[in-house]
């Protein structure tokens, strides 16, 4: 298991698994570091994606795990990861937000 940020040769696989935001906008996502890629046995098995609220907080955008892999930690484990990153970048706060049928809150 490797989480790392996403690369431009990534669009393909993490456009699997997010199809929210339009595709220009996911590859400026990639370009700005701001999509995490959770990597198992070499392939992409996760992503995360974050913005700036207020261009200021670190937001979460989106959190998406392989149906085969849930339940395991490993969406904890990349929740983790990209606080770590947040806090060695000089932020303080980050959040997020999610629905209340949700069952990993």
């Amino acid at each position: 298991m490797m989480i790392r940020a996403a690369v431009p040769s990534d669009l393909s696989e993490v456009r699997n698994y997010d199809r929210h935001i339009p595709l220009t906008r996911l590859e400026d996502c990639i370009r700005r570091g701001q999509v995490d890629v959770l990597l198992i046995d070499g392939r992409i098995a996760g992503i995360l994606r974050w913005s700036l609220f207020w261009q200021s907080i670190p937001f979460l955008d989106l959190i998406y795990l392989d149906d085969a892999i849930r339940g395991r930690g490993w969406g904890s484990e990349m929740m983790a990861h990209w606080e770590r990153n947040m806090g060695s970048l000089g932020y303080e706060h980050v959040l997020l937000s999610t629905q209340e049928d949700e069952t990993a809150k």
